[in-house]
């Protein structure tokens, strides 16, 4: 469900095969606890070599400009850099124990492995408001929603999505209670925020389906190579 785009997405376990994949196993996965280990051990590593937090005007007298067309360093802001620097670290880990989770469901379908990638699902979205400062009320409505009604109902975790504050909040659900449950989301979201919601509903084969395409602009923005990439 979203806030911004008052559009509510819930998407069933992720099933490998397709119409036009037929494989029917995860794929192979680095070990889980390499994974959600190292970015730890690099946050500590090099986390306290950042500022807890930098001034605008300080980071244009060292640095100048980011180049960023889509934003600009506001001069009498601060900026807390250490904690937004965290933030993507841990996403890897998260998402590292996400996928581990999914692996595990597939393999023993065990619905406590579907509560541990909502877990990884709750840390992602906490993070992304507490560190980095973005995401809207109406997104944390949402997942805390989903939190209360949980596995008992067949939802098992939620996050914001979608690209700079979100819009959309991304649910992880399973059983035959899991659709009247994310009704019930959506009609007290609604109840309490004012904002009608829609739910966006499965998914497709994705890049089984679809090939990766190579493409590359250049400074005039005119399209390279937009091939098949295998």
């Amino acid at each position: 469900m979203s806030a911004a785009a008052s559009t509510a997405a819930c998407a069933p376990p992720l099933s490998w095969g397709g119409p036009s994949s037929p494989r029917t196993t995860p794929p192979t996965r680095p070990a889980a606890t390499s994974a959600t280990s190292l970015p730890r051990a690099s946050l500590a590593r090099y986390a306290p070599l950042l500022p807890e937090e930098l001034g605008g005007a300080a980071f244009l007298a060292r640095y100048g400009e980011t180049g960023d067309d889509a934003t600009r360093v506001a001069p009498d802001a601060v900026y807390r850099v250490r904690a937004c620097a965290t933030h993507p670290v841990l996403e890897q880990a998260n998402v590292a124990a996400f996928l581990a989770a999914l692996d595990g469901y597939e393999r023993a379908g065990d619905p406590a492995t579907l509560a541990e990638a909502g877990s990884a699902m709750y840390r992602s979205h906490e993070s992304y408001g507490a560190r980095c400062g973005l995401g809207t009320p109406e997104t944390d409505l949402i997942v805390d929603l989903v939190r209360d009604l949980g596995p008992a109902h067949g939802l098992y975790g939620a996050k914001i999505t979608g690209g700079g504050a979100g819009g959309t909040v991304a649910i992880l659900g399973a059983g035959p209670r899991m659709e009247d449950a994310v009704e019930g989301v959506r009609a007290e979201y609604a109840r309490r925020s004012g904002r009608r919601a829609t739910m966006l509903a499965g998914s497709s084969d994705g890049a089984w389906a679809s090939p990766v395409r190579h493409a590359v602009v250049d400074e005039e923005g005119r399209l390279h190579g937009a091939g098949v990439r295998t």
